[in-house]
C-alpha cells in the first residue's frame, strides 16, 4: 500500500498526463495533468472510454494502435484529443499494455505528453517550406539548389596544405577548376531552369555543374570559387553556358549561401540565372547600328555636320569636308562665317538656336553661296547632345538638290515650249469645270466643239456641242465628260461632222485629290480610220483566200501555239474540226529540228521570209508526212508572231529518197567494179610473172639438155596458162552476171590450201629460194560452198606475201593450219618467220594501198586488200597479228587468220 501511495503521489506530480485504462479502453484512473489537458476533472474521467476524446479524423488510427496494445505491443504514437471544452490538443502517447497473472490482457497505461506547440511549429515550418517550394518552382527566374559540401571539404584540404591564395593556385593549376566543378552537385532545378537548359524533363539534367561550362565559363566558375574561398555569401557574375542542345546562352549568375546558426550551409546553395542573351544580342545590335551610323556618317552622299549654338563646327563627315575643301580636323572649330556670307551665316545661326530652344527638328530648302558657288540644299536640322547630355548642338543633314532645281527650271521651260506646240498642233485640247462649262480651249480643228468663229469659253459644253449639229454624237460626248468627272479615264473613237476623232478624257484633281474638272484632247484620225477600214477589207479578202488555198497556213505566237489556221492545215495534219487546232502548240506535230529552228528564229527577232525548209510531221492518226515549210516573222501590235505556210511534199520527198538510194547503189556498183578491175589486174600480173619465169626456165633447161626439168617446167607452164584461161573465162562470166561473187563451187578446202602451198614452193625453187611450207590439219577433206578460184588466189596471195617478206631470213618457213571448229566454222592460220608486221599498221593492214614496206617497188598495197574482199564475200573475217603477241609460237614473223562460217560447210 505504501508503494501504491508513493506511485500515486508521483503520478499526480508528474508534468505528463497518466491514463490507466482497462481491457475495454475505459478510464480506470487519470492524473490531474491529463484531466486538465482534456478540460475536465479526474473524477469525471473515470469510466469514460479513450475513443470519446480522440478526434474523429484519427479514430481509425487509435483503433489500430489499441489492437496492437491488446496483442502486447508497447508503442509510441502521435494523437489528437478533443476535450470537453472542444479544444483540440496534440499529444504524444506512450502505450504500455498490462496483463494479469494468467497472461490475459487487463488494460494499458498511457503516458500522454502535450506537444501542441511543437506540432504547431512543425506545421508552420511545413507551410514555409511549401511556400518556398511553390516560389522556387514557379519563379520566372532559373533557380538551382547546388550542393557545395564537397567543394567546402576540398577548401579545407587546401588550407591544411598551406594554400592561402586560391586565385593563384587555380591559375597555376587550371585543371583544378574543372575538378571542382565536378564536385558541385545539382540537387534541384525549377521549371525556368529546365527551359533555360533546354531539357525535356528534370531527369535529363546532369548531376554535375561542369556539364554546362565551356572554356569561358571555367574562368567565371574560378571567380566564384575565389569569392566562396573568401567567405563571401553572395556572388554575382556574368557567364556563358552551353545548353543540352549545344546552344550558347549569356546569363547573369547570382549565388546565395544560406546560414544555419551563423554558419554557411553549403548543402543548399541557391543559384539564380537570368538569361541575358536578348540583352547581349541587343547590345551587339546596338554596336552594329552605331557602326552603321558611323559608316553612314562618314560615307553618306549627303552633307552631315554638327554645329553648336555659337555657330562653331563640332563634326563634319567626308562629303561635307569635300564641299568645304578642308579635312575634318581643319573644319573642327571653324565657324559658319568662315564659309558662308554673313547674311546666310546669320540665318543659319538663327535656325540652329531655334532648334536648340524648341527641341524640335525643322526642314528647310534654301539657296546658299558655298565658297562662291550657288547651291540649293534641302536640309534637316535636329537637336543633338553629347553623351553626357551637355553642350547642346544641332545635327544638320543637307542634301544637294541643285541638279533637281536645274531640272525643275528646265521642266518649266519645256512646259512653255509644250504649250506653244499645243497651240500649233492639229488636235484640240480643252478643259471643263464640274458644271461642264468650257474653261480653256486651244489647238487646231475646233470643228469637234462647234463653229471655229463661235466664242465657246465659259459656255455650257452641251450647248457648244449642239451648235455643230448631230445631237447623237453631242449627247455621247456629254456622257463621256460626266464619266470623266466621276473619276474615270475615257478613250473612244467618234465620228462627227463627217470626220473621225480619237477622243481621250481624264479627271483633273487638286492637291487634295478632289476632282475639280476634266481635260480632253481630240485628234483628227480620219485618214488613219480610212486606212484601217481598207486594211480590214484586205484582211477579209485574205481570210477568204486562206480558206480556199491548198497549202496549210498557221499563225503562231512566240510559244509556237496556233492562233489562226485554215482547213488545208487541218487536212494535212488529219485533225478535225479546224477549231480544235486553235491554241495547240505546233510542237505536237513538228519534229525537234523544226521547233528548234523556229524558236531560235523568234529569239533573234528577225523579220522577213525565211527560205523553205522540209520537215517530217506526225499526224494525229500516226501517219508521217514530209512538209515544206515557209515561215515569215512579223510583229503585230508589238507582239512577235510567225506566219507559217506548209505544203505536203511527201511524194516528192519519197521520190528524192528513192533517187538518192539509186545513186548510192550505182556508186557502190562502180566501187565494186573498180575493186574488181584492180583484183583482175593484180591476179593476171601474178599469172604472167609465173608464166614468164617458167618459160625462161624451160628455155634454159632445153639449152642445157636437162630433159627431166624441162618436162617439169612445161607442166607448170601449162598449169599457169590454164589458170590464166580460167581467170579470163571467169572474168567473162562475171561481166555477164556482175562482180558479186557466187559461191556455187563445191571444193575441198584442204585441197585448195595444198595446191596454193605447192604452187608457192615451185615458184621459190624457180627463184632458187629455200622456202618451206608446212600444212597441218589438211588430212581430212573439208567440202565447202565457195568461189574456188577466188579462194585459191586469196591463199596464194598471203603465201606470196610471206615468201616475199621473209627473204631476209636464212630459211623462210610458212606454217598453214586448218582447224574445223565444232559449230563455229573453219579457221585457217598462215604463220611465217619473217620480220612481222608494223604495229601501227595492224589495224589498217587490209586497207587499200597499205604496204608493210614502203620501199618495195613491186608492191602496190592491193594484195591483202583483195584477200579481205574475197574472204568477206564468203561471209568470213580476216585479221593479222604479230607472233610475239600469240602464246605458244615463236616470236618471229606474223600470222594471218581466215575464218569461214559454218554455213559454207557442205555436207560430206
Amino acid at each position: 500500500r505504501e508503494e501504491a501511495r508513493r506511485w500515486r503521489r508521483l503520478a499526480e506530480d508528474v508534468c505528463h498526463g497518466l491514463w490507466e485504462v482497462d481491457h475495454r479502453g475505459r478510464t480506470v484512473w487519470a492524473n490531474g495533468f491529463l484531466a486538465e489537458m482534456l478540460q475536465t476533472t479526474p473524477e469525471k474521467l473515470r469510466g469514460r472510454a479513450v475513443e470519446d476524446f480522440v478526434a474523429v479524423s484519427q479514430l481509425e488510427e487509435w483503433t489500430r494502435h489499441w489492437e496492437q496494445a491488446q496483442s502486447g505491443v508497447a508503442k509510441q504514437f502521435d494523437l489528437r484529443l478533443v476535450g470537453d471544452a472542444l479544444l483540440a490538443v496534440d499529444v504524444l502517447v506512450q502505450a504500455t499494455p498490462r496483463f494479469d497473472r494468467s497472461g490475459v490482457f487487463s488494460g494499458a497505461v498511457l503516458a500522454v505528453a502535450d506537444v501542441s506547440e511543437r506540432q504547431a511549429e512543425r506545421r508552420r515550418l511545413q507551410h514555409r517550406e511549401s511556400l518556398y517550394r511553390l516560389l522556387f518552382e514557379h519563379c520566372p527566374v532559373a533557380l538551382w539548389e547546388l550542393d557545395f559540401r564537397e567543394v567546402a571539404e576540398w577548401f579545407e584540404q587546401l588550407r591544411w596544405q598551406g594554400i592561402t591564395r586560391l586565385d593563384e593556385y587555380l591559375r597555376r593549376y587550371p585543371q583544378a577548376v574543372r575538378e571542382a566543378a565536378e564536385l558541385v552537385r545539382m540537387e534541384r532545378a525549377n521549371a525556368a531552369a529546365i527551359r533555360l537548359l533546354e531539357a525535356e524533363r528534370p531527369a535529363d539534367l546532369p548531376k554535375a555543374l561542369a556539364a554546362f561550362w565551356d572554356g569561358a565559363g571555367s574562368d567565371v566558375f574560378r571567380m566564384e570559387l575565389v569569392r566562396l574561398w573568401d567567405a563571401e555569401r553572395t556572388v554575382s557574375v556574368e557567364a556563358r553556358i552551353t545548353t543540352l542542345k549545344g546552344r550558347q546562352r549569356d546569363v547573369l549568375v547570382n549565388m546565395l549561401v544560406p546560414s544555419v546558426e551563423g554558419m554557411p550551409d553549403y548543402a543548399r546553395v541557391l543559384t539564380a540565372m537570368v538569361d541575358v542573351s536578348p540583352l547581349k544580342a541587343a547590345q551587339r545590335e546596338l554596336a552594329v547600328k552605331e557602326e552603321r551610323y558611323r559608316l553612314l556618317f562618314d560615307h553618306s552622299g549627303m552633307s552631315v555636320t554638327v554645329i553648336d549654338r555659337d555657330g562653331r563646327f563640332l563634326m563634319a563627315n567626308h562629303y561635307a569636308c569635300q564641299r568645304l575643301q578642308l579635312s575634318p580636323a581643319e573644319i573642327a572649330g571653324k565657324t559658319l562665317w568662315d564659309f558662308f556670307p554673313k547674311r546666310d551665316a546669320d540665318e543659319y545661326l538663327r535656325r540652329i538656336r531655334q532648334v536648340i530652344e524648341t527641341e524640335r527638328s525643322i526642314q528647310v530648302e534654301d539657296c546658299v553661296d558655298v565658297l562662291g558657288q550657288k547651291c540649293w540644299f534641302w536640309s534637316v536640322l535636329q537637336p543633338f547632345h553629347d553623351p553626357e547630355g551637355h553642350r547642346p548642338a544641332v545635327q544638320i543633314v543637307s542634301h544637294d538638290i541643285t541638279a533637281r532645281k536645274l531640272a525643275e527650271q528646265q521642266l518649266r521651260e519645256n512646259e512653255q515650249r509644250l504649250q506653244a506646240v499645243v497651240a500649233q498642233t492639229p488636235g484640240v485640247l480643252w478643259t471643263v469645270d464640274r458644271r461642264l462649262r468650257v474653261e480653256t480651249f486651244s489647238g487646231q480643228g475646233p470643228s469637234l466643239l462647234g463653229d471655229a468663229d463661235t466664242e465657246i469659253i465659259g459656255q455650257p459644253l452641251e450647248a457648244v456641242l449642239r451648235l455643230g449639229g448631230e445631237p447623237a454624237s453631242a449627247e455621247r460626248l456629254v456622257r463621256m465628260h460626266r464619266e470623266a468627272l466621276a473619276g474615270n479615264n475615257v478613250s473612244v473613237r467618234i465620228r462627227r461632222a463627217s470626220r473621225w476623232y480619237e477622243v481621250r478624257l481624264q479627271p483633273i484633281r487638286d492637291p487634295s485629290e478632289r476632282i475639280t474638272g476634266a481635260i480632253g484632247v481630240a485628234l483628227d484620225v480620219t485618214d488613219k480610220e480610212t486606212t484601217r477600214r481598207q486594211i480590214d477589207l484586205l484582211l477579209e479578202r485574205l481570210a477568204i483566200m486562206l480558206q480556199t488555198i491548198q497549202d496549210g497556213f498557221a499563225r503562231l505566237d512566240p510559244e509556237l501555239r496556233i492562233k489562226e489556221t485554215n482547213p488545208a492545215l487541218a487536212r494535212l495534219l488529219e485533225v478535225q474540226p479546224v477549231e480544235s487546232l486553235i491554241g495547240r502548240p505546233l510542237d505536237a506535230f513538228a519534229c525537234a529540228r523544226c521547233r528548234e529552228v523556229l524558236r531560235q528564229w523568234l529569239q533573234r527577232q528577225e523579220t522577213g521570209t525565211r527560205p523553205p525548209m522540209v520537215f517530217e510531221f506526225v499526224t494525229s492518226a500516226g501517219g508521217r508526212r514530209f512538209v515544206e515549210l515557209t515561215a515569215c516573222h512579223t510583229v503585230i501590235a508589238g507582239t512577235r508572231e510567225i506566219a507559217v505556210f506548209m505544203r505536203d511534199v511527201t511524194e516528192r520527198q519519197r521520190s528524192q529518197l528513192e533517187r538518192e538510194r539509186l545513186i548510192a547503189m550505182l556508186e557502190q556498183k562502180n566501187d565494186q567494179l573498180e575493186r574488181f578491175a584492180d583484183t583482175v589486174a593484180h591476179d593476171f600480173k601474178g599469172y604472167l610473172v609465173n608464166i614468164e619465169g617458167f618459160a625462161e626456165r624451160l628455155l634454159l633447161d632445153l639449152q642445157t639438155g636437162c630433159q627431166e626439168r624441162a618436162e617439169e617446167d612445161r607442166a607448170f607452164l601449162i598449169r599457169y596458162v590454164e589458170q590464166l584461161r580460167a581467170g579470163i573465162n571467169g572474168l567473162v562470166d562475171r561481166a555477164r552476171r556482175g562482180v558479186t561473187a557466187r559461191l556455187t563451187d563445191v571444193a575441198d578446202l584442204c585441197e585448195i590450201v595444198r595446191r596454193a602451198a605447192e604452187s608457192e614452193k615451185n615458184v621459190a625453187r624457180r627463184e632458187n629460194v629455200d622456202f618451206e611450207v608446212h600444212v597441218a590439219g589438211a588430212d581430212v577433206p573439208v567440202l565447202i560452198s565457195c568461189d574456188r578460184a577466188a579462194l585459191l588466189r586469196a591463199i596464194e596471195n598471203v603465201l606470196r606475201n610471206a615468201r616475199r617478206h621473209a627473204g631476209a631470213c636464212a630459211k623462210p618457213v610458212v606454217h598453214v593450219d586448218v582447224h574445223r571448229q565444232a559449230g563455229a566454222g573453219i579457221l585457217i592460220a598462215i604463220r611465217d618467220n619473217g620480220p612481222g608486221f608494223p604495229d601501227e599498221l595492224l589495224e589498217r593492214a587490209f586497207d587499200c594501198e597499205v604496204r608493210a614496206d614502203p620501199q618495195d617497188p613491186d608492191g602496190r598495197g592491193l594484195g591483202l586488200y583483195f584477200v579481205r574482199n574475197i574472204i568477206e564475200s564468203h561471209q568470213g573475217n580476216v585479221w593479222i597479228r604479230n607472233n610475239r603477241d600469240i602464246e605458244g609460237v615463236p616470236d618471229e614473223g606474223a600470222t594471218v587468220f581466215f575464218s569461214l562460217p559454218e554455213t559454207l560447210v557442205h555436207p560430206a
